[in-house]
């Protein structure tokens, strides 16, 4: 299990030094969300609209890198520094590119040619480079199948998707289109989620997955397309990203977000040189800022001589999981451009029999902490157990039905026009996101046991999402919480009190039982009691302290201005 995180920047009216610092945000508290998908290493690349680039890894967990203090550090290539240097080149940066690694295959945490990302060069200036979240099963069969002109870097699979890319891109001559996706999705096996850029085409970012979640988040005025692995990361950046705006730093836009999937097995290539949508953008916007199309068939198997030993050639379905890719210690930078150098279990699938008809697969797919995606294979003997396990299924909620196109359209949040202009795949996923966990089944019950057990599950899978919400409810209860308390530490070093753990209670037992409850207010001081507890989050509200303190400054610098102005 690996995290991505990416940005794709289009043209935007917001001044280039406000979206600097928005981009910093957003990117650095995704990074950092993602660590929990792996610690064993971290891996950042940026390209230029004029094909310039940089990349740097190194061998450690992105919030050890982000919160390097660069004074103290003898390390070459420090974080903030490098989230700082697109503003110092005199082209527009198009993409930036993160990676946390957990390892399976090849070093862990010792080799820095098993770090993400990887660069393929293609001549002195240009590269492929690449990152992927995965396990493929046939890296070795790939490498062992290119003619052998190009040195391989590190000993872990994910390599050997960048190398069969430079391949297919006839060396990198040309850019990523439809027929090359296709036959990367013939010649993978495995898991993969991947986002990629050629620096000869720096504006054209290839984006791929199968059995590994790839999340899009289209975000306005800045003009971004945010990538992560979940959901959740990118929702926690962008929160974290108004509580600065609001409190710390005005300068900064209002943002407007809509976020969909990537469908599995399906490709999607940006181009950053298209328009991007004003105001909100809606599904049908992305297919103007992109190409999407789908890699492979849900029953396609890989191409013979490109299959890894373990590959089933039963005309089944099955998908494998796993996790991570290679990892490193060593620090690293490469650049292509001249001047400063910034720096899970497999599923099994049955041969069915002769006399049977198969049916629709239940796909089954659940997405843990290990990814693990389980796809079963059912059988249906005749039309009358297919009507019969359907009705099975309605009774126990698996299946919904509507009654009208315009049912759907209301329940997608699309008018019917929008609606109708959706191709088939993408109709299909929209509904599918908008519910929960949502799948269809068509299954065969032949005892009272099988069934009372898929109750069961139903049951099991109700308390979970139960469990869920009251987790969602503390969280946003803490949220209020550390929204008060900064505003109690605000309002202490405006004052010129120390803000500390002692200061804060005082503060607090000046309010009322009726303005703020007992309970909130043992709330608010154990969440202080943490907080000073913790040395890195210390030093994020020092660094949050002075960025007030600038704020206030250019304030009343604007106050002294306009009075002057006005006399």
């Amino acid at each position: 299990m690996c995290g991505i995180v990416g940005v794709l920047q289009y043209e935007s009216e917001v001044s280039r030094e406000v979206r600097q610092r928005a981009l910093k945000i957003l990117f650095s508290e995704s990074m950092l969300k993602t660590e929990v998908r792996g610690e064993d290493a971290t891996g950042l690349y940026q390209v230029h609209s004029d094909g310039d680039w940089a990349m740097t890894k190194k061998g450690i967990k992105s919030s050890e890198w982000v919160f390097m203090d660069g004074d103290k550090s003898d390390d070459p290539v420090v974080y903030s520094d490098f989230m700082d240097s697109w503003l110092q080149h005199p082209q527009e940066m198009t993409s930036l590119i993160g990676h946390c690694r957990k390892a399976t295959v090849g070093s862990k945490g010792r080799d820095n040619d098993d770090n993400h990302p990887f660069a393929v060069q293609l001549d002195e200036r240009n590269a492929i480079l690449g990152i992927h979240n995965g396990t493929l099963h046939n890296h070795e069969i790939i490498f062992k199948n290119l003619p052998k002109m190009l040195k391989r870097q590190g000993q872990v699979d994910s390599e050997s998707i960048f190398h069969l890319m430079f391949h297919l891109s006839e060396h990198g001559t040309k850019p990523w289109d439809e027929d090359m996706m296709k036959t990367l999705g013939k010649r993978l096996d495995g898991a993969y989620a991947c986002i990629v850029v050629n620096s000869r085409f720096p504006n054209q970012v290839a984006t791929f997955r199968e059995g590994r979640p790839m999340e899009f988040f289209l975000i306005s005025p800045l003009n971004i397309v945010l990538i992560v692995s979940e959901r959740k990361f990118a929702q926690a950046a962008l929160e974290k990203y108004e509580f600065i705006r609001r409190l710390l730093d005005p300068e900064l836009p209002a943002l407007q977000s809509y976020d969909t999937a990537l469908t599995e097995r399906d490709y999607r290539i940006f181009d950053t040189t298209k328009p991007f949508p004003k105001g909100k953008a809606v599904h049908m916007d992305l297919a103007k800022i992109s190409e999407n199309g789908a890699m492979k068939p849900f029953h396609s198997t890989i191409e013979e001589g490109w299959k890894s030993a373990t590959t089933t050639t039963t005309k089944g379905t099955g998908t494998g999981t796993g996790t991570g890719t290679g990892t490193g210690t060593a620090t690293g930078a490469q650049s292509g451009y001249s001047g400063r150098r910034s720096m899970a279990p497999q599923a099994k699938t049955t041969k069915p029999n002769a006399e049977s008809v198969k049916a629709i697969p239940a796909n089954c797919s659940k997405t843990g902490d290990d990814d693990e995606v389980v796809i079963t294979e059912v059988e249906i003997g005749s039309e009358k157990e297919a009507v019969q396990a359907t009705e099975r299924a309605k009774s126990l909620g698996i299946c919904t039905h509507y009654d009208s196109e315009q049912e759907i359209a209301k329940n997608i949040g699309l008018t019917q026009l929008e609606m109708d202009k959706l191709s088939k795949v993408e109709l299909i996923n929209l509904i599918a996101k908008s519910h929960f966990n949502f799948g269809y089944a068509v299954s065969r019950f032949d005892t009272k046991e099988g069934i009372e057990k898929t109750r069961k599950g139903a049951r099991d899978l109700i308390r979970r999402l139960e469990k869920a919400e009251e987790k969602k409810s503390r969280s946003q209860n803490h949220i209020w919480e550390l929204k008060q308390l900064i505003t109690l530490m605000l309002s202490l070093d405006d004052s010129k009190y120390p803000i500390t753990e002692q200061n804060i209670g005082i503060s607090l037992s000046a309010f009322s039982e009726s303005t703020l409850s007992q309970s909130r207010r043992d709330d608010i001081f154990a969440t202080a009691k943490s907080i000073f507890a913790d040395k890195s989050v210390r030093k994020v509200i020092s660094d949050l302290r002075e960025r007030y303190k600038e704020a206030k400054e250019k304030k009343e610098r604007r106050k002294e201005k306009a009075i002057e102005f006005e006399d």
